[in-house]
């Protein structure tokens, strides 16, 4: 098997998928009412080691400040990268995070 991590798509390693949240507000008195935003920023990408049990399947979860939110998934499989609902479901184990 080949392995490649070329635009964004993961084949043969093991997979990654970052995801942030980042949410603002600004209030506009003039109309009574707060504007809030939200912006999304995902990232999906490849571990390639040689000793596969120092990668914890699975993804963690991380609010900060109640205005960021951040979600990392490591999943095994071709292509398991691709969403989060697939990430968070191959393979996973019980425990969550990535551990290098």
């Amino acid at each position: 098997m080949t392995s490649g991590c070329k635009q964004q798509q993961c084949i043969g390693h093991f997979c990654t998928l970052a995801t942030q949240r980042i949410i603002s507000s600004s209030a506009n008195a003039a109309a009574g009412r707060m504007n809030i935003h939200a912006q999304i920023n995902e990232k999906q990408g490849c571990i390639n080691v040689t000793d596969h049990h120092k990668i914890q399947l699975g993804c963690s979860h991380k609010w900060m400040n109640n205005e960021e939110e951040e979600l990392f998934c490591a999943c095994s499989g071709d292509l398991c990268n691709k969403d989060l609902n697939t990430a968070s479901a191959s393979k996973s184990s019980p425990k969550s995070g990535i551990l290098l």
